[in-house]
């Protein structure tokens, strides 16, 4: 292993979905970037009923493709062409096609591991990128034209500076943390129960959205008859869940979700975790600008966080290689100005879209039933609405980042 340099153009924290991302962006650069993960992700590629899956939007799917990644996880995809949304105990429904969008697909559903792993091997292959993994960030003090940093490293504490930290490490950002950054929060007192069902006739290629008075169901095609599902419910309806025995919990959601499917012959094993929404009260600093769920931590009625924070990751990249090219600093407060005027208005839209579907799809207060019978109708009946709604969930309203285009950088 060559050693390593201390000074770069980017240093990223986080070397998960978001932060490997923004490394193959800017893999192509003539610039230094290096990327600091805590945790070593072992590559575990084995097919396995219970892997854990991701919704990605259209947009996600164009930003892989301009990434030059999706061709690696082409063949571990199940694509979305249709998603039908309904509610219990009424006939209304709203119905959403790629076709109606000029769409090959809505979304697609891939692996988890696949995707991550795919990241990794992309990234390793980057010649101006070095990785310190596991490495964990200890400090953090911007300066006039550079940042230092320190972290601990094989044992050690290291120095590095960066004339940009991009900070990639999640909800409970360090980076964050150590900048004394607070955060905007809101427990919805609900977690998520997820899990991969089997049904007795699958539809390919569909989605499902079903509002109960037990909370959403979300069914994902995943494939042979598989689907992801995620169940929004409150904490202590989710404990009872996951205590039940396999049959007695297909029953509840058979009866539930109905027969549009034939019959649930098997589920697999049962996870939750608890759902909050987490906005940092800043996403720039200094030398320092925060991405994904640093920034933004999203209930995941509407699949929508990690991409929102893909594109937070196209926008970050397009102002760096501009930057790069008109050989001015990546790291200057102008440029830090221009991603937060350019994502705010996306950012903003997509975190009062969760939050209000979490108000009028996941409670069940008494009139809010015709309601939602009213806005299903609405989306089904009327072009424009439904339109609307479509193109800001593919990701592709507003100034779209090339990298969301499907093109590359250079391009």
């Amino acid at each position: 292993m060559k050693q390593a340099e201390t000074s770069y153009d980017v240093i990223i924290v986080g070397g998960g979905l978001v932060g490997a991302s923004l490394a193959c962006a800017l893999g192509h650069l003539p610039i230094s970037v290096a990327m600091i993960e805590a945790v070593a992700n072992p590559v575990r590629l084995a097919e396995d009923y219970d892997a854990r899956t991701l919704a990605l939007s259209y947009s996600s799917r164009q930003i892989f493709q301009g990434l030059g990644i999706w061709d690696s996880i082409a063949d571990t995809v199940s694509t979305i062409r249709n998603i039908h949304v309904s509610q219990e105990g009424s006939f209304s429904v709203a119905r959403f096609d790629a076709a109606h969008q000029n769409l090959p697909a809505l979304g697609h559903v891939v692996p988890f591991q696949h995707l991550q792993n795919s990241l990794n091997i992309a990234s390793s292959g980057i010649k101006n990128l070095t990785t310190f993994c596991p490495a964990k960030l200890t400090a953090i003090t911007p300066e006039e034209d550079h940042a230092n940093i320190l972290i601990e490293f094989e044992g050690k504490s290291q120095a590095l500076r960066g004339k940009l930290i991009v900070a990639c490490d999640g909800a409970s950002s360090i980076t964050r943390e150590l900048l004394s950054i607070g955060t905007h929060e809101h427990n919805y007192e609900q977690r998520a129960l997820v899990a991969n069902v089997s049904v007795k006739k699958s539809k390919p290629q569909v989605a499902y959205e079903r509002f109960t008075k037990q909370g959403p169901l979300a069914l994902l095609p995943v494939g042979d008859e598989r689907y992801a599902l995620v169940w929004t419910a409150q904490e202590d309806r989710c404990q009872e869940l996951l205590g039940m025995s396999d049959e007695d919990f297909i029953q509840q959601i058979q009866r539930l979700f109905g027969f549009r499917l034939g019959r649930f012959t098997q589920v697999g094993k049962r996870h939750s975790f608890p759902l909050r929404l987490v906005k940092s009260k800043a996403q720039t600093a200094r030398r320092v600008v925060l991405l994904g769920n640093a920034v933004h931590s999203l209930h995941p009625i509407g699949a929508q966080g990690l991409n929102l924070g893909l594109r937070d990751v196209a926008a970050i990249a397009q102002l760096i290689d501009d930057a790069v090219k008109k050989q001015k600093d990546v790291g200057d407060a102008a440029l830090l100005s221009a991603y937060e005027k350019w994502r705010e208005p996306d950012q903003k839209r997509m975190i009062q879209f969760t939050h209000s579907l979490t108000k009028v799809f996941a409670k069940s207060w008494i009139g809010l039933p015709p309601l939602r019978d009213m806005g299903l109708f609405a989306l089904d009946t009327f072009p424009i609405l439904r339109d609307s709604f479509a193109k800001h969930s593919v990701g592709l309203w507003g100034e779209v980042p090339k990298l969301a285009c499907g093109l590359s950088l250079g391009e």
